[in-house]
């Protein structure tokens, strides 16, 4: 794994400021709406849990382990920007989906599977977030938030390009592999 790569490309956004959200008024039905965002079964929450795990059981690979922990350090200050944005519109950014559930562990994936397998589901639970972020888009007329939004989901398609990049090396390595 070229390490250095990888951490420019994880360091691509780091000096892009998240917007700053001012003028909030409570909106307990948007907030609502966040719940999923913040901690439903593929939120935030979920995703700093999911790397964390990922880079515990991937040790043994010291760059690939990093770039994990650094991704999971993005998805906190994500988790952190949502559940500021709930209690400004008047909720408290309980950990539950919109639908009440009580975030929970089960929503990690422990299956041990080979890594291009972990980084294609990786790829797709980014997706998810960006079209709920999306979707959040969608249901505010706020610039300040969308605006939040839109920042949030540069740092998630970072990830994917991060996760395609990790598939490429794996896959290029395998192929000098099997020249040898």
């Amino acid at each position: 794994m070229d390490g250095v790569k990888l951490q420019n490309m994880l360091n691509e956004y780091r000096n892009l400021p998240y917007p700053e959200i001012k003028n909030i008024y409570q909106n307990h039905a948007y907030a609502n709406l966040l719940y999923d965002d913040l901690s439903g079964e593929l939120g935030e929450l979920s995703a700093v849990t999911q790397y964390v795990y990922e880079h515990l059981n991937i040790q043994t690979e010291d760059i690939l382990s990093n770039v994990l922990l650094g991704i999971a350090i993005q998805e906190m200050k994500h988790l952190n920007l949502v559940g500021d944005l709930i209690r400004k519109m008047g909720n408290k950014p309980y950990l539950i989906s919109s639908k009440g559930t009580y975030w929970s562990s089960s929503n990690i994936k422990y299956q041990d599977m080979p890594l291009k397998d972990l980084m294609n589901y990786n790829i797709k639970t980014e997706e998810i977030a960006i079209a709920g972020y999306r979707k959040a888009i969608q249901k505010t007329r706020n610039l300040e938030i969308r605006k939040l939004w839109d920042r949030i989901i540069k740092d998630e398609k970072n990830h994917i390009k991060i996760f395609q990049e990790i598939i490429s090396e794996l896959d290029s390595e395998c192929v000098n592999e099997k020249k040898t």
